[in-house]
């Protein structure tokens, strides 16, 4: 039945009942031409007709995943029911978090929102709004998932709230690469849609950390339309070396004079390494040292355009493959000066490839946020509630912070 049907037949029944029962002093009797098993029919109908869904209260606990959505309180826009107690979990791939919107806010008003209340917990805290000012509202998770309770006591109810909420890709800026065995099903590379030029110069920067080193590791690779390596930085045993074109250069002497051969370490550690072409020589830096590396070799030579640059690619054998994070990867067409690089920072942007959501083909997996990073910005538009305690009937009780909940929605 659908609820105009039902309308109608709840109509019908009441008429019926009302026309073939009379009342005596002793109670209510049935008429006598009044069949009981009728009766039980037209009373099995009004039962089914009253369903929440068809009064429009649908289920109060969702586990919410698409993109975008909408979500009510149960009745909306009638009243709601006394003695609800629903929980709305909207949940978003790592790398994105939850931008939820007031359109409607109507509860009871009270004094800390004792009696009926919507809270938010946000992954950083939990706020409780009662009354009317939620309206217009929009407030971020911290991390991938937020949660919505709504309580309501045994009297006076209101007309409710209606919400919609979107999932929102958190800059890359916020969000470093982690490569484990688990998350290397799929490549990460530079996005179909970024056209590497031809390259008579480049200079490559990142940021890299591991807890485990390994002896052989390939940190990026950069291959021709052909799948041959155009651009390759490795280490080989004790050996660190950058392709340019079909040249390999040595470049270890930096980190075999200052850092013990360590190129990464268990703490991030910035890194560049600039070509020149014309004269063949590779400028390595890391903190606030500088190499020159001749590579006559390498003079004159041109990188291909139209490649794919990829990060921590599968090598032969896979127990090579690096694991670890890592973090801001840029590309110039142009060689830095060893001034320059050590001027460089975290936000300068690549001309070729920057470290943004746009120029990158990144699988979920491998994405996790951390605030913590050199060159991370503050979440868009982030709400900030001063709490009040509704001292004076008429505030509409917004915002009561219950305080700091770390960690909720958050990505380990």
């Amino acid at each position: 039945l659908n609820p105009e049907q039902c309308k109608d037949n709840i109509e019908s029944a009441l008429t019926r009942i009302k026309s073939r029962m009379f009342h005596k002093t002793s109670g209510w009797s049935f008429h006598r031409s009044w069949s009981f098993w009728s009766f039980l029919c037209h009373l099995a109908t009004f039962a089914i007709c009253l369903d929440p869904t068809v009064l429009g209260c649908s289920k109060c606990t969702e586990t919410l995943t698409r993109p975008t959505g909408q979500f009510a309180s149960p009745c909306f826009p009638r009243e709601y029911i006394s003695d609800l107690s629903c929980q709305w979990t909207i949940r978003a791939p790592p790398g994105f978090i939850i931008q939820l919107t007031f359109h409607e806010f109507e509860l009871e008003e009270a004094q800390r929102c004792l009696y009926d209340f919507v809270s938010i917990n946000t992954g950083a805290e939990l706020i409780e709004f009662c009354g009317v000012t939620a309206k217009g509202l929009t407030l971020n998770s911290t991390g991938n998932e937020m949660i919505v309770t709504f309580k309501t006591d045994f009297s006076i109810q209101k007309k409710g709230f209606r919400v919609t909420y979107l999932q929102v890709a958190v800059s890359l800026r916020n969000q470093m690469l982690v490569f484990s065995k688990a998350s290397h099903s799929q490549a990460v590379a530079v996005s179909p849609s970024v056209t590497i030029p031809e390259l008579q110069q480049f200079t490559v920067c990142l940021e890299v950390k591991a807890a485990k080193v390994k002896k052989e590791w390939t940190l990026f690779v950069y291959m021709d339309s052909s799948d041959k390596a155009q651009i390759k930085f490795e280490k080989d045993g004790k050996d660190i070396h950058l392709q340019v074109s079909d040249v390999v250069c040595d470049v270890g002497e930096l980190w075999d004079e200052h850092f013990s051969d360590k190129v990464i370490t268990d703490t991030w550690q910035g890194l560049c390494l600039a070509w020149d072409g014309m004269s063949g020589d590779i400028i390595t830096q890391t903190q606030d040292k500088f190499q020159l590396n001749p590579c006559p070799a390498s003079q004159n030579k041109v990188v291909a355009g139209s490649g794919t640059l990829s990060l921590a690619p599968k090598v032969t054998p896979a127990s090579n493959t690096y694991r670890g994070e890592l973090y801001n990867v840029r590309l110039w067409n142009f060689s830095m000066s060893s001034q320059a690089l050590l001027d460089l920072t975290c936000d300068e942007k690549g001309n070729v490839v920057d470290w943004d959501n746009s120029f990158w083909d990144i699988p979920v997996d491998v994405l996790e946020p951390n605030s913590d990073l050199s060159c991370a910005t503050a979440s868009p538009t982030q709400m900030t509630i001063k709490p009040t305690y509704c001292s004076t009937p008429g505030s509409g009780c917004q915002g009561r912070a219950k305080g700091s909940v770390v960690g909720v929605g958050q990505n380990s």
